[in-house]
């Protein structure tokens, strides 16, 4: 079932539009409402897709009441928009997957028909997500009430349901369902990232850079001391970061030089799963996927660091923060790092003798 609800003061201009996804859509629950009723419907219907007409009355000298409707969908109640009106373009600044334009005019109820039609794989996306946190609430749900009621004090029941739940919530969405695929290499990223300060795993690029390997820093700094709010200042002046270099360069780093000879090109596979991506990290190299029109493949030094001023990393700074490393991924930057610089320093040694000797001594 898909809901869709059609925003329009003149409802006999999206008739034929109104027939023509009855018709071409399977399984669509299909309303209209005027502008008025816009704020009810939305709540009640909760509308899958929305077709929205931007003008109130039929010229261009209307009221763009249909914008402020935009941005109310867009930032309280989000799901995939089409704008039919004369004029969509009067909608800017929506260069988004989730929104789609179409012009009011002979022959555009097709128009309609095929923007929803391409919709539904975004549709389907949200609902299966949807259904899954809704899910993982009941459970939390169920599972934080003996807690909350456990309290004497009846004013702080609410208050441990809110937030025991709410943690409870995040901790099991990242336990993913059984049967799930394995997850994909670019999802340890958190993109956009969400913190208003650096975060230890956080990817940072120069401002203005090409998507070059080298133009990128992985911080090192532990979050903690990065905070930055009303209430509190970043314990530390410089953030330490590892820099970024090439795929190539890493590997030949560690010894695991490949062949780009196409009929090497799963023994070349093998050797790269088995000596760096099943760890993580090899010696003092991490790898990181790409991530489309955002991160390059490529891989960090933990030997080749900096100290950025943490006043130089932030939207506007000489460094922005392009994703943030989601839990563990961010945890493995860590423990990589630990092991890279917490070893005990040794002099250099004949470790071939050494090695005959161990031999010998397995052969007696």
């Amino acid at each position: 079932m898909i809901r869709i609800l059609f925003i329009e003061d003149d409802q006999s201009t999206i008739e034929e539009a109104v027939e023509r996804c009855t018709d071409g859509i399977e399984n669509a629950d299909i309303k209209v409402c005027g502008f008025e009723d816009t704020s009810d419907e939305l709540r009640t219907f909760r509308p899958d897709v929305v077709i929205l007409d931007i003008l109130r009355g039929s010229s261009s000298e209307g009221d763009e009441v249909g914008i402020s409707v935009y941005d109310f969908i867009w930032d309280n109640q989000f799901c995939p928009i089409v704008a039919y009106s004369a004029e969509p373009d009067r909608l800017e600044d929506t260069d988004h997957p989730f929104v789609a334009k179409v012009m009011k005019g002979s022959g555009s109820e097709e128009g309609v028909l095929q923007a929803v039609s391409a919709l539904l794989p975004h549709v389907q996306a949200l609902q299966r997500t949807e259904n899954q946190v809704r899910q993982r609430l009941s459970e939390a749900m169920r599972e934080v009430a003996p807690l909350a009621f456990a309290s004497d004090e009846e004013s702080e029941r609410e208050e441990i349901i809110m937030r025991s739940g709410r943690r409870r919530v995040a901790a099991m969405l990242d336990d993913p369902p059984d049967g799930d695929a394995a997850l994909a290499s670019w999802e340890c990223y958190i993109y956009p990232p969400m913190a208003e300060h650096p975060l230890l795993g956080d990817v940072l690029q120069i401002s203005g850079s090409s998507k070059d390997p080298e133009s990128f820093r992985i911080v090192l700094t532990p979050s903690c001391d990065m905070v930055r709010s009303e209430k509190q200042t970043p314990k530390v002046r410089k953030v330490l970061v590892a820099k970024c270099f090439s795929m190539k360069a890493a590997l030949a780093s560690i010894g695991l030089s490949v062949s780009p000879n196409p009929n090497r090109i799963e023994d070349a596979k093998r050797r790269i799963r088995e000596g760096l991506l099943s760890s993580g990290y090899s010696q003092s190299i991490i790898p990181f996927p790409a991530l489309k029109d955002a991160i390059p493949t490529m891989a960090a030094n933990l030997r080749d660091l900096e100290l950025i001023p943490i006043e130089n990393i932030g939207n506007e700074a000489a460094f922005r923060t392009i994703a943030s490393l989601d839990s563990p991924f961010r945890e493995l930057v860590a423990w990589a790092y630990l092991q890279s610089s917490a070893r005990p320093g040794l002099p250099d040694r004949d470790l071939d003798s050494w090695a005959q000797e161990i031999m010998v001594a397995l052969q007696s």
